[in-house]
């Protein structure tokens, strides 16, 4: 990824997306609430940088894509190496 994805996610990860789950009308406190996510279109620009910011923020991401953009070979290993998984595959195959 280049610098541009480098500058975008940094500024993703200093947008502090919430890890922390609301308290109930109880009152009860704060809580460590890790999510897991699924990113369509994950090799691409935007998919690849959310998928980093978010991994780098403490959530569980996981996505797919049909790679027929080029370049998008490149973002899957960048993104593996980052422990995120990535499945080939295409929303629009019905079977």
């Amino acid at each position: 990824m280049g610098e541009r994805c480098a500058e975008v996610s940094n500024t993703l990860s200093r947008l502090e997306l919430p890890l922390w789950a609301e308290g109930d009308s109880r009152g009860d406190s704060h809580r460590l609430h890790r999510m897991k996510i699924l990113i369509s279109g994950i090799c691409g620009f935007v998919g690849s940088t959310l998928a980093v910011g978010l991994k780098e923020t403490g959530h569980e991401v996981f996505g797919f894509d049909n790679f027929i953009r080029p370049g998008s070979e490149r973002n899957r290993v960048e993104l593996k190496r980052k422990g995120i998984r990535v499945l080939h595959a295409d929303i629009r195959n019905s079977t």
